[in-house]
This record gives structure tokens, sequence and C-alpha cells, in this order.
């Protein structure tokens, strides 16, 4: 069943850190269906300004269903087909590529 970005419920908080020496806010994307949180992020800043943006990036750019389906162990078949006949040493070029869609549903 897919997700989309409504829903999904965002949360902002704010998170010591230690070699900035002031809080960082975080972004947490939460499944509201299954109340398990899909993705956390780092503004980097203490600015509720930039979670927001941050926030707004992410819905825009993130595909919330394969992210939850990746959360619940229930990739799609045609990925988990592709994965399964694939060696392992393009699978490992594959993850770190840095626009690859694999890589956005494991390091989520």
């Amino acid at each position: 069943m897919p997700r989309s970005a409504k829903a999904v419920r965002w949360e902002i908080y704010l998170r010591p850190n230690a070699k900035q020496g002031k809080p960082v806010y975080y972004v947490r994307a939460v499944d509201i269906q299954t109340k398990k949180a899909l993705l956390t992020r780092s503004t980097g800043s203490d600015s509720r300004k930039a979670a927001r943006e941050l926030i707004a990036e992410l819905s825009a750019k993130m595909d919330f269903s394969r992210l939850a389906a990746a959360k619940t162990g229930s990739v799609d078949a045609a990925s988990a087909a592709q994965m399964e006949n694939m060696p392992l040493s393009e699978y490992f070029v594959l993850f770190w590529e840095p626009f690859s869609k694999i890589r956005n549903i494991v390091s989520a």
C-alpha cells in the first residue's frame, strides 16, 4: 500500500551538539499507520526555519512508499529480484552511488 508524504507526520526536535556548543534541530518522518520512524535527519543548524526547509526538501524528493517498505522488510518484488541476481561487487557500486535508489532505501 503506497504511502504518500501526506501519510507521514513530521517531528522537529532539538539535540545537544558538543561540537557546535549549541543544540541542533533534527527532523523525523513518522509513518502515521505504523507509527515507525521512517527517516531522521539533522539540519546542522539551531534554526527552526532550517528544519522546516529540510522537511520541505525531503517531502519533495523522498519516496515514502519504498522507504516504508524497506523499514518493514517488504521491498517490491522487482527490486528484490534485481538485487538477488546481482553480484555483490555491483551491489556495492550501486549502493555507494550518491543518487542510487538502493542507497536511498538502505540508508533510511
